[in-house]
């Protein structure tokens, strides 16, 4: 039996019109937050392939520690085919969020399940 690699998708095209352009003056989600700076923030786009292989489809939610997008696997498309991509923001000081999740994640290591 040979083990052949899956097929990698394309990433999708996506339309530059036919849609409402916010003023850039008028606050929208996570600007909207206390202490918001804008510079922490990667300005994610929907299309944008992250580590050529998570191609972003649209925005999930957003915190003051991060933004999180629904991303289409590019490299393994049905295992699971989407996931959802956290970018953090660019600051050193704003807590131990990513301490927190290393931790989880070593905890879990030997979990055999796709939530862990």
């Amino acid at each position: 039996m040979s083990s052949v690699p899956p097929k990698r998708l394309a990433p999708l095209s996506f339309p530059t019109s036919g849609f409402k352009v916010i003023d850039h003056s008028e606050l929208f989600q996570e600007e909207t937050l206390p202490g918001y700076q804008a510079e922490l923030y990667y300005p994610v786009h929907v299309g944008e392939v992250f580590n050529q292989r998570y191609q972003v489809m649209g925005k999930l939610g957003f915190g003051v520690t991060s933004t999180v997008w629904l991303a289409r696997d590019l490299v393994e498309p049905d295992d699971p085919g989407y996931v959802a991509l956290k970018v953090y923001v660019n600051d050193l000081f704003r807590g131990n969020e990513i301490a927190i999740y290393e931790r989880i994640k070593a905890a879990t290591a030997k979990q055999n399940h796709l939530g862990a």
